[in-house]
């Protein structure tokens, strides 16, 4: 009559091609933790997954929509900077005093901001980890061709959606949003195969850039509270 083997009694190898060494053979005490482990940290890193993507979803869902007017304190100068997005094609760039991918791209968007007087740059800092005079310090170094405003409790990070460091978002005079991602191929300027941001900004200056323009960001994301 047919029964199920005990554990000690399943055979050590197949009886038959094709049938499994532990056919009719409950699994071995061993293999059930083992079993239910996997099965538990598989429905644990899921759940993780999905409230990742809940948040990302959450932030770049307002992506499209930035507020028309944009104010803010440079952290440079100390003082007061009023931006009309219905008035200029505005380049907002996310940056942190402390992420080394930020820091490697500095002098690039410098350049940019520099070639391309059209369109005007607003860089936003907005990590709440990293304090206003340990940023003023560290911008300065820089002497930047646009001001660099923080944002408090990632106000702007969060209407945008922005993420990482360095992270950009282009909008013309309509609020309609033609570029969103980093700012070259690499999250060291030194190692970048393409520059993305670079290669946009001509396009568009010459009319010939696509409705949008969605590249990945490499960088550290940016800290919130």
């Amino acid at each position: 009559a047919f029964r199920t083997l005990s554990y000690h009694e399943c055979p050590l190898k197949s009886i038959s091609a094709g049938e499994s060494i532990w056919s009719n053979c409950p699994l071995p005490p061993a293999a059930i933790h083992t079993k239910r482990s996997g099965t538990m940290i598989q429905k644990i890193a899921i759940r993780l997954l999905f409230l990742g993507a809940a948040f990302a979803i959450s932030i770049l869902a307002f992506a499209e929509t930035p507020p028309a007017e944009i104010s803010g304190r440079d952290l440079v100068t100390g003082k007061d900077f009023h931006f009309d997005i219905k008035q200029k094609p505005t380049a907002l760039v996310f940056l942190s005093a402390r992420c080394p991918c930020s820091n490697s791209h500095i002098e690039h968007i410098n350049k940019l901001a520099k070639q391309h007087p059209s369109v005007q740059f607003v860089g936003v800092h907005s990590n709440q980890n990293e304090s206003v005079s340990e940023s003023h310090a560290y911008f300065s170094k820089y002497h930047l061709s646009f001001p660099v405003i923080h944002d408090n409790d990632a106000a702007l990070a969060n209407a945008v959606g922005a993420l990482k460091t360095p992270h950009v978002f282009v909008y013309d005079t309509t609020l309609t949003l033609r570029y969103r991602g980093g700012v070259t191929s690499s999250s060291q300027m030194e190692k970048a195969k393409k520059l993305h941001l670079s290669d946009f900004l001509s396009e568009f200056e010459r009319g010939s850039a696509t409705l949008l323009t969605e590249v990945r960001s490499l960088g550290c994301y940016i800290k919130r509270k």
